[in-house]
């Protein structure tokens, strides 16, 4: 599956995490469990500082939502999945999608290009469309969520492998 669910380990209180946390020192803020707060945790990690983690953090988040790495990831996954029997033509993506892909390609080159490798896929494997309808809207929610905690690093350079629409 293509999409990845992503996060930085938070000790909630009343939990084993917290105690073995609170017994050594480390947790940071008693009162703050860490809700709310994107990619922070509410304990010092042994071996960095928070700063380290919460950049190491959005580093590796960035790279794992690049329109370019997410595309590899969901072509070798419609590339593998087996095809089913599916009756009728193929459906285009609804509304909801179209506004979707429409604000996800005004982003930039890459998410234009992810935005026609779904397209493309649709039509391709139209027994999978409910399956690229979810991962076009968890790829928008991930995508919106880096926007909107301000996590996103400068661009990749030019030379970076983009995803080859066949």
């Amino acid at each position: 599956m293509p999409g990845i669910s992503f996060g930085v380990l938070v000790a909630p209180h009343a939990t084993p995490l917290y105690a073995r946390m609170q017994r050594e020192g480390r947790i940071v803020a008693p009162g703050d469990y860490g809700q709310g707060e994107f990619l922070q945790t509410n304990f010092q990690p042994k071996l960095m500082s928070r700063d380290e983690l919460h950049e190491g953090a959005k580093w590796l988040l960035n790279r794992i939502y690049a329109p370019d790495a997410f595309g590899r990831r969901l072509l070798a996954f419609v590339e593998t999945f087996p095809a089913r029997s599916v009756a009728g033509p193929p459906a285009a993506f609804g509304p909801l999608e179209l506004a979707l892909a429409a604000r996800l390609g005004r982003c930039g080159r890459g998410e234009r290009d992810l935005v026609a490798l779904f397209e493309s896929l649709q039509y391709k494997r139209p027994d999978l469309r409910a399956l690229l309808t979810y991962l076009l809207v968890f790829y928008c929610q991930a995508h919106l969520l880096i926007e909107r905690y301000s996590v996103s690093l400068p661009p990749v350079p030019q030379n970076s492998q983009r995803v080859k629409i066949a």
